[in-house]
């Protein structure tokens, strides 16, 4: 028994120096491999989305905007259905203002084959603006933090982006937190 086990270590301490010698070699052959051995950079990841927020108060319109990565995609936000990831503003109830109705998508989005269970499902696949209206209650100044939030795909994660709206001097903007 004492000669397997001095067998076993002699066998894996000559393999561990076999391991090294091979990945300083590799290292020599491509200096860059050595920049994968932490994780440091990772576990850093840019959204497969850019998106932009704006207010027409002409129309008395907000506006996203969500410019997609290649293979990125999401749920259409009056896709029929009980998705749970849809595209959706998120206001505390306020006397200043209330979103007036559902979101119109420009372009509008594709009918495909629901992977997640039986039908179809209208989902987003490119560049697209949404627009939803809004009704002012006040005339005066204020300032009403929110969250827009969606699903987005194949990445499988929830975006939860904290948004402000404020009214100064009769002008309404939406904003993302921190620009």
């Amino acid at each position: 028994m004492k000669l397997f086990l001095l067998t076993a270590i002699l066998i894996s301490i000559g393999c561990s120096d076999k391991i090294d010698d091979k990945l300083k070699e590799q290292i020599e052959i491509n200096p860059d491999l050595h920049k994968y051995q932490n994780t440091d950079g990772i576990n850093q990841s840019k959204d497969p989305y850019t998106i932009n927020f704006d207010a027409n108060n002409q129309t008395k319109e907000l506006t996203i905007k969500i410019d997609l990565d290649e293979g990125s995609y999401y749920i259409a936000p009056n896709s029929p259905g009980t998705f749970k990831g849809l595209l959706k503003i998120n206001f505390p109830a306020n006397d200043f203002f209330e979103l007036a109705s559902t979101f119109v998508s420009a372009p509008e989005p594709i009918e495909e084959e629901n992977q997640w269970g039986e039908g179809l499902v209208e989902i987003i696949r490119e560049t697209t603006v949404h627009s939803m209206r809004y009704k002012l209650k006040s005339t005066g100044d204020f300032q009403i933090q929110g969250t827009v939030q969606f699903v987005i795909e194949p990445k499988c994660t929830l975006e939860k982006i904290p948004v402000t709206i404020f009214s100064k001097d009769g002008q309404l903007s939406f904003v993302r937190n921190g620009e």
